[in-house]
């Protein structure tokens, strides 16, 4: 599945960057890693690239940071995955 979006999230690139399939599929595996503190599920990952890693170029921002957020769906969609009984 997190292939299949980068691939998608490429196909809707504005400019040509290097190694652009590897940076989406990159962002949006970081934001699917998560921890669990007790009973509180924490998007570690997601918080990481928002607060730290935002892309320092210009180049095709709006795709990475659509990376990050789809990453942070598929996080969500494995949380409600791992409560149903």
């Amino acid at each position: 599945m997190p292939v299949i979006i980068a691939l998608v999230l490429l196909n809707g690139r504005q400019e040509d960057e290097d190694f652009l399939f590897l940076k989406l599929f990159g962002y949006l595996f970081l934001a699917t890693l998560g921890l669990r503190l007790i009973f509180l599920p924490i998007p570690l990952g997601f918080l990481l690239f928002y607060f730290l890693l935002r892309p320092r170029s210009k180049l095709n921002e709006d795709q990475k940071h659509a990376a990050a957020w789809w990453g942070l769906g598929l996080y969500v969609v494995s949380l409600l995955i791992s409560i149903m009984p």
